[in-house]
């Protein structure tokens, strides 16, 4: 199931990032460097949700294809990304707020080491 993380400020979606765990080839062995079909759902996201700025990752997708879903056709490019695009539309319709995390700000100042080793020599 894809899965998406976005960050607000107050209701304003800023960026949303997808995640799902795919090794997305839709095409083989012809050579060509692509973002494949998660970049072009990716893509066709962020133009229907201009306001915001969308990522796609891989999970862990090792030699997880697209499987029956793709047989390297064009007509199956289009389908995997559709498919792609709805899962990161359908990802973003049930929002989880979670509390704003603090971790706090410590002291960045850490203590002169003492231990010998760590002394200056007399030159």
């Amino acid at each position: 199931m894809l899965k998406t993380v976005a960050f607000y400020s107050g209701k304003k979606k800023l960026v949303a990032s997808h995640y799902y765990a795919c090794h997305p080839m839709s095409y083989y062995g012809d050579g060509r460097v692509s973002a494949d079909f998660c970049g072009l759902a990716r893509r066709r996201r962020e133009q229907q949700d201009p306001g915001c700025v969308h990522l796609y990752f891989n999970g862990c997708g090792g030699n997880i294809g697209a499987g029956k879903y793709n047989n390297g056709s064009k007509k199956a490019r289009v389908e995997l990304t559709q498919r792609m695009f709805q899962g990161m539309v359908e990802s973003e319709t049930k929002i989880t707020p979670r509390a704003p995390r603090n971790p706090g700000v410590g002291d960045p100042r850490y203590p002169a080491a003492t231990e010998p080793r760590f002394r200056r020599r007399a030159s």
